[in-house]
């Protein structure tokens, strides 16, 4: 992780050819867990999908084979 500047970020996705409504949200997405906004856990999926969430470890072990 390398803390650049918004700035220096935005120019970097517009080179990759963002568009930019992705760009403007994804900078105010990054602004947001910077500052400390969204730092918070939910059950918001155990309610919308009525089932216990799996942990980020089990995902990648259930999916593996699709990003070899």
């Amino acid at each position: 992780y390398k803390n650049i500047s918004k700035d220096v970020f935005k120019k970097l996705l517009q080179s990759a050819n963002w568009p930019s409504g992705t760009i403007t949200g994804t900078l105010q997405l990054c602004e947001h867990i910077k500052n400390g906004k969204i730092d918070f856990i939910t059950n918001d999926i155990q309610k919308i999908l009525n089932k216990e969430p799996i942990k980020f470890q089990q995902f990648i072990n259930d999916y593996i084979d699709i990003w070899k």
